[in-house]
């Protein structure tokens, strides 16, 4: 007699469950990555706009 496995049918074999873990992981850090690089992003433009106000107000000091 063929041995048969306690699982039920409709449940995935583990090795699915794993893949399936795997790529919500990934997704995730991948999600978060681009979050930090949007952040950075938005960071380097707030401080160009800084500079360039910084700098707009020297021009007006020396012209003054």
């Amino acid at each position: 007699m063929p041995v048969t496995s306690l699982r039920k049918t409709c449940a995935r074999p583990p090795e699915v469950a794993i893949c399936v873990a795997c790529t919500c992981a990934l997704e995730k850090q991948e999600q978060q990555q681009q979050q930090e690089q949007q952040q950075q992003q938005q960071q380097e433009q707030e401080q160009e706009q800084q500079q360039q106000q910084e700098q707009e107000q020297e021009q007006e000091q020396q012209q003054g």
